[in-house]
C-alpha cells in the first residue's frame, strides 16, 4: 500500500515537471531510460512485498486478541 502511495505520488510529481518544462522550453524532449525505470519499480515492488510477507510471519492471532 505504501509503495503504490509513494509511486503515485511520485508520477504525479514527474508529470507536474515534465509538462512545466516542455511547456516552457520550446524544442525539448523526454527520452527516459524505460527499462531502468521498470526494473527500478519492479524491485521497489518486490523488495516491499517480501518485507510485508516477512512481517506478517511473525505475527500470531493469539497476539491480536491480547490487544
Amino acid at each position: 500500500m505504501i509503495t503504490s502511495l509513494a509511486t503515485i505520488a511520485a508520477c504525479s510529481i514527474t508529470v507536474v515537471a515534465a509538462a512545466t518544462m516542455l511547456l516552457r522550453l520550446s524544442g525539448t524532449q523526454i527520452n527516459p531510460p524505460w527499462i531502468v525505470m521498470l526494473a527500478l519499480i519492479c524491485s521497489l515492488i518486490t523488495a516491499q512485498v517480501l518485507a510485508s510477507l516477512l512481517a506478517l510471519r511473525g505475527l500470531r492471532p493469539e497476539l491480536a486478541r491480547e490487544a
